[in-house]
């Protein structure tokens, strides 16, 4: 599959691989406000556990899965929708970036074995935003995100039949945010060991 132009002549694809993690987005006092508001609405949350990933070869937009998540609350909605932030990511990207929603979500990876398998996003999270807000073990590759930005054209399928070619891991320590092209590049979380656990604010965001 070919990469849509709008994200392959990006200014952030061509130069960053179409992914990055940043520092102070948001300020350590908003992220310790997000902190606060995913444990505050943990008790809320759903457990998630699909066996299979939906058989579509190139999105996966269902992936299986273990974790718990939530819809954020009003921090979170202030964080997505804040117009600095805004210019921030059109500005990391060169295109008109806009929330693709309301607000986003919490993800509690808490248990032994909670993963996230490969896929790519959904069609309204082109841009996808994950804020790490508490992490038990950041040093670890297990139960951390792991990107593939040189297989963008690659089935899900033959990433996963030899997902150690061109991984990317992604360490980040509480208060770091992950900005990716989400609907393009595929993507893992890989099981928690060793009683990690890991809190993150996921937010999305179309493009154009």
């Amino acid at each position: 599959m070919e990469i849509p132009k709008i994200i392959e002549q990006s200014k952030f694809f061509k130069e960053q691989g179409g992914y990055g993690v940043f520092e102070n987005f948001p300020v350590p006092e908003f992220a310790n406000a997000l902190l606060d508001e995913s444990l505050e609405l943990y008790d809320q949350s759903v457990r998630q556990v699909k066996t299979e990933t939906d058989p579509d070869v190139y999105k996966g937009e269902n992936p299986a899965r273990i974790l718990r998540s939530v819809t954020a609350g009003p921090y979170q909605q202030q964080f997505y929708h804040d117009q600095l932030g805004l210019e921030f990511l059109c500005d990391l990207t060169g295109l008109k970036v806009s929330p693709s929603g309301g607000t986003g979500s919490y993800s509690y990876y808490i248990e032994q074995d909670a993963f996230l398998d490969f896929h790519r996003d959904v069609d309204n999270c082109q841009l996808a935003v994950i804020t790490t807000l508490s992490d038990s073990s950041p040093g670890s590759e297990h139960g951390s995100l792991h990107v593939y930005p040189e297989r963008c054209s690659e089935t899900l399928a033959d990433i996963r039949a030899d997902s150690a070619q061109n991984k990317q891991v992604v360490h980040t320590t509480a208060g770091q945010t992950v900005v990716f092209f989400g609907g393009i590049i595929p993507h893992t979380i890989s099981p928690i060991v060793d009683d990690r656990q890991r809190i993150v604010s996921i937010m999305c965001y179309t493009i154009s």
